[in-house]
């Protein structure tokens, strides 16, 4: 499901629009965070209060933390291995995404919600490969689990 998702994510590559592709649509939850050894993110803390909390995307509108966001710009980019570890510093394997290249999808600016307190915008940046998704929250990456399409 989520290699199809890639893929037609991948059609619109670089492209900033205003509506989320529809692969990318439906409620998600946010699982554990990945063991990145990073000196920079969350604190144990805040970590454990992203555990389980519910993202619901639509084509145009993100909801988190009881709050509902219009989806301005989406920006797409697909990045094979070395393009992401030049970009992000570790493989995406790092972080449960394997497959010929990872979908980089931003949703809006950073900081731009602010639905959840100090947290950097869950659900706004999201990773998608074959057959898993993460999340980067304040520099910490999550699992993102599909809970309905």
């Amino acid at each position: 499901m989520l290699k199809s998702a890639g893929m037609m994510l991948i059609a619109c590559a670089s492209v900033a629009n205003a509506s989320l592709p529809d692969e990318v649509s439906g409620a998600w939850r946010v699982g554990t965070p990945y063991a990145m050894g990073q000196p920079v993110g969350l604190d144990a803390g805040d970590e454990h209060s992203l555990m389980g909390l519910a993202i619901d995307y639509t084509s145009n509108a993100l909801r988190v933390c009881g709050q509902t966001f219009r989806i301005r710009t989406v920006r797409v980019e697909q990045l094979p291995d070395a393009a992401f570890l030049s970009k992000y510093g570790f493989l995406p394997a790092r972080i449960g995404i394997a497959g010929d290249s990872v979908v980089d999808i931003q949703i809006n600016l950073y900081h731009q919600t602010k639905a959840c307190g100090d947290f950097a915008d869950p659900g706004t940046h999201l990773l998608l490969g074959d057959h898993a998704a993460a999340i980067e929250v304040g520099n910490d990456y999550f699992r993102l689990e599909r809970l309905s399409p």
